[in-house]
């Protein structure tokens, strides 16, 4: 895999069958090596009319989890959690499709914008003024909507929706004007209560812990949802919080490779598991927990068993069909393994249809051996139009297979 070649992934899509793709991303200096299938395609029909979801897709949690880890890395984390509920008025115009949560969240964050680049004044401590960030500087934040039913109607027997939005934000203010903060960023939404939490923690996997407690959508996001159905957009992520997509570096032959990173992630699931076990247990008993005390111990193990797992991981994690690794360092030794293993990454993508190409090549160039033999026997010469056409194509096949 260190050798590098001049195909795109764009042109090895082009081609049917499997590759494997080397990619890298720099701000968490990570490499991901997965497998892809390329074939034919057409783009699907542009999306037209109005957008509606039942609930939070795995493309749109990772990308929500991957801003939590950016944020965290880059620009010192989320700090704030904040839950925005939408009254009785403002409920019945997005029943009556009058508005839309997106809209509605859309105006809401075009003013905090302005509230935490300009400043604002807190009602305790004298009227302090708070300082505005240094130039430049965006507030980071995403948001997350749903809208389960919360009750019946004894009236109607129709299911009330209870929609509304969970907010991570990179703000926040000193304990003591926490509370004239929370009124103001309330009296902005306007609309319903604005309830806001600390996040206790900064670490980078904290702030995404903390959202998908809230929204339950690991399991949702498989289909089994019951976040109820929004109109628009169902999340987003402010411009400066998004993380960078990942970069290919280079495309290869998958072959065995398969084989050995699903081996590995067994081994490496079966030292997890046990310990997930473990944690799961710890944080159901944590909900169960009603003194501080109790709290504080199973905390405390939780925090050991959280270390187990992220050590257990390491700088190496096998998923299904890919794996990534955590500095050059770590890319290296796995390259070093599956080398030792029998591993090699040819430089251009192995293809099915490299192997039509092959067959096509080698009808012509039998039909060509017998169009010549039967010519020598007849003394005529090879210039007439089907011997042509033949050159031309096997030409054309050979150009092609030059990719394989």
């Amino acid at each position: 895999m260190s050798d590098k070649i001049e195909m795109s992934e764009n042109e090895a899509r082009s081609f049917v069958g499997t590759y494997g793709v080397h990619q890298y991303r720099e701000w968490s200096d990570e490499h991901r090596i997965l497998h892809k299938i390329a074939a034919p395609y057409s783009l699907p029909p542009a999306h037209s009319g109005e957008r509606v979801t039942k609930f939070l897709t795995g493309n749109g949690a990772r990308k929500l989890a991957a801003s939590c880890e950016f944020v965290a890395l880059k620009r010192n984390g989320y700090t704030t959690f904040l839950t925005l509920t939408f009254d009785s008025e403002a409920r019945a115009r997005i029943e009556s499709g009058e508005t839309t949560v997106q809209k509605e969240t859309s105006r809401f964050f075009d003013g905090l914008q302005k509230m935490y680049q300009r400043g604002w004044q807190a009602k305790s401590e004298f009227q302090k003024k708070i300082p505005v960030p240094a130039a430049g500087d965006k507030l980071d934040y995403l948001w997350v909507a749903e809208s389960p039913d919360s009750h019946v109607d004894l009236e109607t027997g129709e299911a009330v929706k209870n929609p509304h939005v969970h907010v991570l934000m990179r703000w926040s203010v000193p304990f003591a004007l926490f509370e004239s903060w929370a009124e103001r960023i309330e009296s902005l939404w306007g609309q319903g209560f604005a309830h806001l939490e600390k996040l206790k923690s900064k670490k980078r996997e904290s702030a995404a812990g903390y959202l998908m407690k809230a929204l339950q959508y690991l399991a949702k996001a498989s289909g089994a949802s019951d976040q109820g159905v929004i109109r628009g957009n169902r999340y987003g992520i402010s411009k400066s919080a998004r993380a960078p997509e990942w970069e290919t570096k280079y495309t290869f032959a998958w072959a065995q490779l398969g084989q050995l990173i699903e081996r590995a992630r067994m081994v490496q699931n079966r030292k997890r598991k046990p310990i997930e076990q473990k944690r799961d247990y710890l944080k159901e008993q944590l909900e169960k927990a009603e003194k501080k005390q109790q709290k504080s111990v199973i905390k405390q193990a939780l925090l050991k068993v959280r270390e187990q797992l992220e050590s257990v991981k390491g700088e190496i994690f096998y998923g299904r069909n890919r794996v990534t690794c955590k500095g050059e360092k770590s890319l290296n030794k796995f390259i070093g393994w599956v080398h030792k293993l029998g591993f090699e990454a040819y430089q251009k993508p192995l293809s099915l249809y490299a192997e039509i190409l092959r067959k096509k090549q080698a009808g012509i160039d039998e039909y060509m051996h017998k169009w010549h033999e039967h010519t020598h026997r007849l003394g005529w010469e090879n210039n007439v139009p089907e011997w042509w056409a033949a050159v031309a194509r096997h030409r054309e096949l050979s150009n092609k297979l030059a990719w394989f």
